[in-house]
Formats: C-alpha cells, sequence, structure tokens
C-alpha cells in the first residue's frame, strides 16, 4: 500500500484599509426634524465632532443661523416656535450662532468656543422701534406697541467647556426681547376764544352824561346798538361778529409693549452661569 503525502493547508490573508476619516466628518452627522407633541418644531443634530462655524463643510452654521440684521414686523403674528437639539462627543462654536426665540438643548462630552463664539436666542430687532401713530384722516389714534418677544430656553449638560480664558465674553445670551415704543396720539385744537363785551353803554350829549346797562342772558361777544336822544341818534358795534368754534377731538396714544422674558438657564455646571446674560428685556 502506497503513502501519499499530505500537504498541509496554507493561507494568506492581505487586508487594506484607508484613513479613518475625521471626527468633523459629515458620516458621522445624522440630522432629522419632526414636530413635538407641544407643536413645537424641532432639529435634532447628532455627531462625533460638530462644527458650527460659518463656511465649515459641515454647513451647520449656515443651516440654523439668523442674520441679526433681520428684523421683526411688529403686526405680523410669531411664527412658529422652534428648537435644536445637539447630541454629540464635541460641539465647537466660532463666531456667533444666532438662534433668535429658539430652544437650544446640549449634551456634549466637550463644549469648544473658538474666537468670539457665543449662542444667543435673543429676539430680533423692530423694524419700526414705534407703532403706528395717528391718522388724522380716519380720525383714529396711534396703535398699541408689540410685546416684546421672549428669548429661547438654553440647557447645556457637557463634561468640559473649554473657551479663550482672557475675554469675559458671555457665551449663552437669551435676553428678552424689547417691548415697541407706542404709536404716538395728537392733542385736541383749541377752539377760538372772543372776548365778551360790556354790557355798560355810556354817552354824553348836551353836557349830560346817560348810561345804559343792556340785559345779555350770556356772554356777549357781538352788539350792534342804536342810541338815540332826542333828535341826535347813533348806531354802532361793538365786539366782532362772529362765533367761538369748538375745539377738536384729541387722539390718543397707544398703549407701549412690555419687556419680553429672558430665557431659563439649564446646566449641570455651575461654573457655566457666569457666562450666561438671560436679563429681561426694555418695556417699550
Amino acid at each position: 500500500m502506497t503513502e501519499i503525502a499530505k500537504i498541509p493547508v496554507s493561507r494568506e490573508t492581505i487586508q487594506s484599509h484607508g484613513e479613518a476619516p475625521s471626527p468633523t466628518s459629515s458620516l458621522y452627522t445624522h440630522r432629522s426634524k419632526l414636530v413635538r407633541i407641544d407643536g413645537v418644531e424641532q432639529s435634532t443634530v447628532a455627531g462625533v465632532h460638530l462644527v458650527f462655524k460659518a463656511g465649515d463643510p459641515s454647513n451647520l452654521y449656515e443651516s440654523f443661523n439668523t442674520s441679526r440684521d433681520q428684523k421683526l414686523d411688529g403686526t405680523a403674528a410669531p411664527g412658529p416656535r422652534k428648537a435644536l437639539l445637539i447630541a454629540c462627543d464635541t460641539l465647537e462654536i466660532s463666531g456667533l450662532l444666532s438662534l433668535p426665540e429658539w430652544e437650544v438643548a446640549i449634551f456634549a462630552r466637550k463644549l469648544i468656543f473658538r474666537d468670539q463664539g457665543c449662542i444667543n436666542t435673543t429676539p430680533l430687532n423692530w423694524a419700526l422701534d414705534r407703532a403706528a401713530s395717528f391718522d388724522p384722516v380716519s380720525k383714529k389714534g396711534g396703535a398699541n406697541g408689540a410685546e416684546g418677544r421672549h428669548a429661547g430656553n438654553i440647557s447645556v449638560f457637557v463634561d468640559s467647556t473649554e473657551a479663550p480664558s482672557h475675554e469675559s465674553l458671555q457665551r449663552f445670551v437669551c435676553r428678552g426681547g424689547r417691548g415697541q415704543d407706542a404709536g404716538l396720539g395728537k392733542d385736541g385744537v383749541d377752539g377760538n376764544s372772543m372776548n365778551p363785551i360790556s354790557n355798560v353803554f355810556r354817552r354824553t350829549d348836551s353836557r349830560r352824561f346817560n348810561k345804559f346797562t343792556a340785559s345779555f342772558a350770556n356772554p356777549c361777544v357781538f352788539a350792534h346798538y342804536h342810541w338815540h336822544w332826542i333828535v341826535i341818534t347813533e348806531k354802532g358795534d361793538r365786539g366782532v361778529n362772529d362765533w367761538p368754534t369748538n375745539g377738536t377731538d384729541a387722539l390718543e396714544p397707544g398703549a407701549p409693549g412690555s419687556a419680553g422674558n429672558g430665557g431659563a438657564w439649564f446646566s449641570n455646571q455651575t461654573s457655566l452661569q457666569a457666562l450666561v446674560d438671560n436679563a429681561a428685556g426694555d418695556p417699550g
């Protein structure tokens, strides 16, 4: 019997891996939007390292930032309430991230502020500081100033925060909006006044003094008198032959808008309180 030699099995495996994507890559970013049960439109952004910076390839800044150059129309109804939920390992914010009246919640291991980075949920300014004033044609008084809008709440739950230590910049700004000034009213115009005349008439004829006191039911502004003495007759006018005029009605001003509330602040880091400005706004 012939033996057949067995050749041992051998296997080689060659593996090739490219470089791992950067933590800031959009491959790790997930974005979604829903309407919460309370009617708030909530956008959610999750990822590894999220960067909110103008011009960044992630386009996160451009997607959510609202220019502070935009203005509010005091006669228009407020738009839908909005919220932004951010969940990531590292969140980096460069420059002003303007989210007027948005509710912002951040859950991250590390929060980094670059340069003048901050989050601002303060309402925008009014397009017109003052509501419409009186209309003399329709005799309508000044309009009420719009109520100041409320700033959005900010919640920050992080393990650590990094920011330039030499700056005393407030990184979380959620001041209440200013109330709009009231529309102006208009004082009524005074009527034309007339001076009353005297009801005592005097005349001297032939060295004789004569006096007559007329009886006027009301203060008199004009009288046509006829003086007769034997053969002497005199006619004349006293005062101005006209009527006093009525005053015009005043047009009332509007009421100034009240101040908006500052946003509520929530955080697990008490040290961040020094970086918060959530004062109420000013009344109109």
